[in-house]
């Protein structure tokens, strides 16, 4: 159903269960039941520094492109982070972190900058602070989480901003997008609550498919309003979101779990995703590839359900959505809650490609210096530093791999020969030119 990968894409490290916050919607299913609880004594699983720097290790030698810290609260762990931050750069991967920003100070801030962080994203839940409050359960945490953005801010840090929705600020997703345009966020994100596996409160908190189309709606008019770039973090089957001449850019999202990426626990134990409660191995006692690859069962499509699979034309597109909605749901292979059927899917776009300039073949080019290519056995995956990964059949791989040690540039024309290419791949090369594979050089 799915290829199998040598290893994971990216990889999400919880450095640890502890948190500073009791978010009403924590999707952590070592939670439980303790969401109404102020006093946060959920079980104390943390990694130590060596063992972050073990993972980021093994990370680095199964190729994996992308790595995230999270949590609980990474940043309660501040030195830990920073190093594994350190030794990810060092390691040629990109790094990201995830922390609500509540404990950051401005020499933190400029720790992680001179780290090479690439990004961190945090929460803010409301634009009232009253409301975040409530969510987080934790008085004062509104007031903290913007004091964090603005030291990030400072130190040149590139901060995005995540919404989760649900029922208590699901009427908020636009003026929370105006207030975070106005803290000169250039990324807001809202995302749907998702059910925690080992939690009782969703039925409370989580929104039905009415409000989840007004929280795409308000997406796209706080972009076309102001400006900001939108998006969310999860992939929604597309006949949820229905009309996708106008929410494309919600359908572009795929899930990855089991088949381009995982999450580390906090205990060392390799799950599909940060929402998922089953293991397949230990990364302290199996290596990361042993674990990814007893991760079949999210490939060979016995957790799909099979009437989106048999009945839905969409189905390649759109991937079922959640499966560990449908878990909580009932069933770990039945429909996405927000799935209603394939007639409800309005418009599919023609999938367009630029065509070749007229003198794209005579150009001076470079591979792009911080190009990252992974061999597979249909060929291999590229990935420039920081952009999406592509992949390639494997004579596209090995051209594309010779080019990258070439001494000096080359002009397509000028290599057509050696690689017994015609102007017919021409679109195709100038597909990677215009994202950036290739550079031009005078």
């Amino acid at each position: 159903m799915y290829k199998t990968l040598s290893a994971p894409l990216d990889v999400q490290v919880e450095i640890t269960t502890l948190c500073d916050e009791a978010c009403i919607h924590c999707y952590n299913y070592w939670r439980g039941s303790k969401f109404k609880e102020t006093v946060n004594d959920l079980p104390d699983a943390t990694l130590e520094k060596d063992k972050v720097l073990a993972i980021v290790d093994q990370l680095a030698k199964s190729q994996v492109f992308r790595v995230t810290f999270t949590g609980g609260e990474p940043f309660l762990f501040r030195q830990t982070v920073i190093e594994g931050i350190r030794s990810a750069k060092k390691a040629g991967l990109d790094c990201y972190l995830n922390s609500n920003l509540t404990t950051i100070t401005r020499e933190n801030a400029e720790s992680v900058k001179e780290a090479g962080l690439d990004s961190v994203l945090t929460s803010l839940h409301s634009f009232d602070e009253e409301t975040h409050d409530e969510i987080t359960q934790r008085k004062g945490s509104f007031r903290r989480t913007l004091r964090g953005i603005k030291m990030c801010q400072d130190t040149g840090l590139d901060v995005g901003v995540n919404m989760v929705v649900m029922k208590i600020n699901q009427k908020q997703v636009f003026e929370t997008g105006r207030f975070v345009k106005e803290l000169g966020i250039k990324s807001f994100y809202a995302t749907k609550a998702v059910p925690c596996l080992g939690g009782n409160n969703f039925p409370e908190i989580g929104i039905d498919k009415n409000a989840f189309k007004e929280m795409i709606e308000d997406l796209v008019l706080l972009e076309k309003t102001f400006g900001i770039n939108v998006d969310t973090l999860m992939a929604y089957p597309l006949c949820a979101i229905s009309d996708l001449a106008n929410f494309w850019k919600f359908a572009q999202h795929s899930c990855g779990a089991g088949t381009t990426t995982c999450t580390i626990g906090s205990n060392g134990d390799v799950r599909p995703c940060s929402f998922a409660d089953e293991t397949y191995g230990n990364i302290f006692i199996d290596s990361l590839p042993q674990a990814w690859k007893e991760m079949k069962d999210w490939r060979d499509g016995s957790r799909l359900p099979e009437n989106c699979v048999v009945n839905c034309k969409y189905f390649s597109q759109c991937g079922g959505g959640c499966r560990m909605e449908a878990k909580f749901a009932g069933d770990k292979a039945g429909m996405d809650p927000l799935a209603t059927g394939p007639l409800d899917v309005i418009y599919v776009p023609a999938t367009e490609f630029d065509h070749a300039t007229s003198d794209f073949w005579e150009k001076r080019l470079i591979v792009t210096p911080n190009l990252r290519l992974r061999r597979e056995d249909f060929g291999g995956i590229i990935a420039p530093q920081g952009r999406q990964s592509v992949f390639i059949n494997s004579a596209a791989y090995e051209i594309i791999d010779r080019l990258k040690n070439a001494s000096s540039p080359f002009s397509f024309k000028g290599i057509e020969h050696d690689f017994d290419l015609s102007q017919a791949s021409s679109d195709f090369f100038f597909a990677l030119f215009t994202k950036e594979f290739f550079r031009e050089v005078q």
